[in-house]
């Protein structure tokens, strides 16, 4: 009695664990985009502050506009410095996740070669076994000719 093989198991549960990284992946690369989106945004915010100032200083500004563009160019950077710090955060998931997934294929793929070369050599035996029908067969009749 043959017994079924755990391949075709082994596969939909490396499927399921593919698809699952996969999907984890996808959606901690979304959270990477916004908060990259997040930093060029307070990026560009702090140039144009930057440049405003640079204007406003050319044009004459008191003492207290000073004061306020500095007290908000520098809470401006703490965004961008907290900012950067969340989208490193985001970075180093997506790579512990992007390896994961790389892990999860390669099993899936692993285990497809297996079931593979598995239906390669029932399908030799096959094979082999309707060969030896055929030359059973032939060994058969042509002995029953040479009886007759």
């Amino acid at each position: 009695m043959k017994t079924a093989s755990p391949l075709p198991l082994l596969i939909e549960l490396a499927q399921k664990e593919a698809d699952e990284a996969a999907s984890k992946l996808s959606a901690l690369l979304a959270n990477q985009r916004q908060s990259e989106q997040k930093l060029n945004l307070l990026l560009g915010y702090r140039t144009e502050y930057q440049q405003r100032l640079c204007s406003n200083v050319e044009q004459g500004i008191d003492s207290t506009g000073l004061q306020n563009f500095g007290m908000f160019l520098g809470k401006l950077s703490d965004a961008i410095d907290q900012q950067r710090g969340e989208l490193t955060h985001w970075q180093t998931h997506v790579a512990a996740a992007r390896e994961v997934w790389q892990q999860s294929q390669r099993k899936l793929k692993s285990f497809g070669i297996l079931e593979q070369r598995r239906q390669d050599g029932l399908s030799v035996q096959a094979g082999r076994h309707q060969q030896k029908m055929t030359d059973e067969f032939a060994a058969r009749s042509s002995q029953a000719k040479r009886i007759n």
